[in-house]
């Protein structure tokens, strides 16, 4: 129930799209993700909520955003891999502007064996740099 508080508190976020136009425009959204996930392996929340994009800081306060991962890392064994599983551009999704957007999915492999999912929208915001739109894990 906690892992889904932060999907709920982001639900906004959550629901954006994610789209690059090619692989070339995937690398700087890839680096931005991985910039967040260092982000968010450090405990630095209000870091994170710093980076992310515009939509995320219209949903979610930043104390909110740091409540929610707080509680949601609480739950969390301590995480031995994070594996890629896919990376899926899109330019035109339900319920979100035209854009460039990247959704990527990876596998979360924590000590004793337990496994979840963790999702994250990164877009192209106007002044051409990519930020986490949203996060989550299931």
């Amino acid at each position: 129930m906690k892992r889904t508080l932060i999907a709920a508190a982001l639900a906004a976020a959550l629901a954006l799209p994610c789209a690059a136009a090619d692989s070339d425009a995937a690398a700087p959204a890839r680096a931005a993700a991985s910039a967040f996930l260092s982000l968010l392996d450090s405990a630095k929340f209000g870091e994170a909520w710093e980076s992310s994009a515009k939509p995320v800081h219209s949903a979610v306060s930043r104390d909110g955003f740091i409540a929610g991962l707080q509680q949601l890392k609480a739950q969390m064994p301590p995480l031995k891999a994070r594996v890629p599983e896919s990376a899926t551009p899109a330019k035109n999704l339900p319920g979100a502007p035209e854009g460039d957007y990247l959704v990527l999915v990876n596998r979360l492999d924590f000590e004793g064996g337990a496994s979840a999912r963790e999702q994250l929208t990164i877009m192209k915001e106007a002044d051409g740099a990519w930020r986490v739109v949203g996060y989550f894990v299931r």
